[in-house]
């Protein structure tokens, strides 16, 4: 049972590798044309971007490069507690990114939280969840329209009430 274990993590490992090596060479294809495309006084971006792993390290799953406005870095973060632990490390950052790169082309950094898909989702379930609640009456709003002998007036006077809490729920 555990060699068959070991087997498919190897083979999960191996196909891990293989993607890898893949999305590498795709990405020095790119790299070459983003450095014959970009002006050269640029090119400190793409330099970045491809060290931002190693610059970043174990904290790569959780801040992101958003954007680079001239001197401007823009890191976006999955939760408010990474934010304020970025906020926190922006000058060891900025120094280490200015290091890296051989000069200081970054002068600022700023932090945004950023939604994840599973918070959108999360969001977008809670919407869909709002738009199926019907509103109900209280047993003393039932008991006040029961005593309207005529029944189409009473249903009238329902459909009536439930529309008004509807729109007051909005």
């Amino acid at each position: 049972m555990y060699q068959s274990a070991y087997a498919c993590f190897d083979m999960a490992q191996s196909l891990v590798d293989f993607k890898i090596r893949m999305v590498l060479g795709v990405n020095q294809n790119i790299k070459k044309c983003l450095l014959n495309i970009i002006p050269q006084e640029y090119s400190w971006k793409i330099i970045l971007l491809e060290g931002w792993e190693y610059i970043i390290g174990d904290l790569k799953k959780n801040v992101i490069i958003e954007q680079i406005k001239e001197d401007v870095l823009f890191l976006g973060v999955v939760h408010p507690a990474w934010a304020q632990e970025m906020f926190a490390l922006t000058p060891v950052l900025k120094q280490k990114i200015n290091d890296y790169l051989g000069k200081e082309h970054i002068k600022s950094i700023r932090i945004k939280l950023k939604q994840t898909n599973k918070q959108n989702k999360k969001q977008s379930t809670n919407l869909q969840k709002l738009d199926f609640v019907q509103p109900v009456l209280t047993i003393n709003e039932i008991e006040n329209l029961n005593r309207i002998k005529n029944t189409e007036l009473r249903e009238v006077m329902q459909c009536f009430y439930l529309k008004c809490k509807e729109k007051r729920s909005l």
